[in-house]
């Protein structure tokens, strides 16, 4: 039997994660740092008018969150990468681009536009096309183990009620003829915005999705996979559930604002 050890395959490793300004972000950056022997956790931040990068991470790592990590040495393993998932190559600069490729060994892909109603344009260009720029990216580090691509369990739920959802990549279809994610979500962000919702609105209503996000979430699993199968890249899918406070660490209820609790 093997035997896997989370603390060994992080072990002395550098992670970069993205989505650490999220609510799922910060929790699993906190973790890194808290129970994990990292070496450095590389953090995608995108500078905001009258904030840098590093006052960002700053305010971050002072949040309730970091409360049990507040004057510990391991908040200097973080560090900070200026980038913007909407933007060419992610914004991130060819000095940033070159040191990431020499040192990442992990990356932990947490950011998403989860607004379910946003329009397609948006919807697509932060989960579909920011997470096949970060792939596109990743196909170019010199040690990568491994990548986790955090998806969504809705993702699938245009599935007929009562359905196994196995974990696998459901292929979508016109007819016969299965779908060209990259040639179908190319299409719709080259369209006026008012036409690519009325064209999402028309395939969400024949595939059964209830809404522009479970279906930008649902091409963008697609991607992921024809990366992991064409250009050998160790991926994982995670497809979390409806999500919300913690149970336990760092504190009970945190990132919780409606009273519901769970493990």
């Amino acid at each position: 039997m093997v035997h896997y050890s989370i603390h060994d395959h992080f072990d002395g490793s550098a992670v970069l994660l993205t989505g650490s300004t999220g609510y799922v972000g910060q929790l699993v950056l906190e973790k890194l740092l808290r129970c994990l022997g990292v070496r450095t956790v590389f953090v995608l931040t995108r500078p905001k008018r009258g904030e840098d990068i590093q006052q960002r991470v700053d305010k971050l790592l002072g949040s309730p969150v970091f409360h049990l990590l507040r004057g510990n040495e391991v908040l200097r393993k973080v560090v900070p990468i200026a980038g913007d998932m909407r933007a060419t190559d992610l914004g991130i600069s060819l000095a940033d681009r070159q040191r990431l490729s020499r040192e990442t060994n992990h990356v932990i892909h947490c950011a998403a536009d989860i607004r379910l109603e946003a329009s397609i344009h948006e919807l697509l260009q932060a989960n579909y096309e920011g997470t096949r720029q970060l792939l596109k990216l990743c196909c170019y580090f010199n040690n990568l183990q491994s990548f986790v691509h955090v998806s969504s369990a809705y993702t699938n739920m245009n599935a007929p009620v009562g359905s196994l959802v196995k974990e696998a990549i459901y292929p979508l279809s016109y007819g016969d003829n299965l779908v060209d994610d990259y040639e179908l979500v190319q299409e719709l962000l080259a369209m006026p915005a008012h036409n690519a919702n009325s064209r999402a609105a028309g395939l969400m209503k024949a595939w059964n999705f209830p809404n522009n996000y479970t279906l930008s979430k649902h091409l963008a699993e697609y991607m992921v996979a024809d990366f992991h199968k064409h250009c050998k890249l160790p991926i994982a899918i995670a497809r979390p559930t409806l999500i919300s406070s913690v149970a336990q660490d760092p504190y009970p209820g945190a990132g919780n604002s409606r009273g519901c609790t769970v493990a």
